[in-house]
C-alpha cells in the first residue's frame, strides 16, 4: 500500500512540473509575442501564470527585484532581503 502511496505522490509532482513548463512557456510566449498595444494586459497574464508556474514548482515565495518593487522566489521560510 506504501509503495502505491509513493508512486502516486510522485506522478502527481511530475504532472504538476510539466504544468509548470507549459505556464512558463505560456507566459514568455504571450509577453514577446503581445499584440500592439496590449502589452500592458500581457504582462499582467504573463507575470500571473509565472507566479502560478513558481507555486507549481513548489516554490512558496515569488519575489523580483526593480527601481519601484522587488519580484523573485524562494522554497523555504527564509526572511526576504530588502
Amino acid at each position: 500500500m506504501h509503495k502505491a502511496y509513493i508512486e502516486e505522490q510522485e506522478k502527481t509532482k511530475r504532472l504538476w512540473l510539466v504544468l509548470s513548463v507549459i505556464a512558463l512557456l505560456s507566459a514568455l510566449a504571450l509577453i514577446v509575442f503581445a499584440p500592439e498595444g496590449r502589452e500592458t494586459l500581457s504582462y499582467w497574464i504573463g507575470g500571473a501564470l509565472l507566479v502560478f508556474s513558481a507555486g507549481a514548482a513548489g516554490f512558496k515565495r515569488v519575489w523580483g527585484k526593480s527601481k519601484v518593487f522587488s519580484l523573485g522566489a524562494d522554497q523555504d521560510t527564509n526572511q526576504l532581503e530588502e
